[in-house]
């Protein structure tokens, strides 16, 4: 699961390098998807394991629960110029 985790963590800077040098809202929906994935991941560990990477439930901490919280805010946040019109 460590590994997982890992790899959606470069994904994830990798994401940030691109909105910083250059801001385009498919990265952006990329970014969004991708934090909506790391949440659901932690949320489905905690309910159910997941299939082939843990085969039993992981505890609910409240370190998890808050960053899972930031995740969806930020994938909010990466959404938020894809609603928004151009005048």
């Amino acid at each position: 699961m460590a590994v997982a985790f890992a790899i959606a963590t470069v994904a994830l800077a990798a994401t940030a390098v691109v909105m910083a040098v250059r801001p385009r809202p498919d990265v952006a929906a990329a970014t969004a998807v991708l934090l909506l994935g790391v949440a659901a991941t932690y949320v489905l560990s905690r309910m159910t394991g997941i299939p082939g990477l843990t085969t039993h439930r992981e505890p609910v901490d409240v370190l998890g629960v808050l960053v899972t919280s930031l995740e969806v805010s930020g994938a909010v946040l990466a959404s938020w110029p894809l609603t928004r019109r151009s005048n």
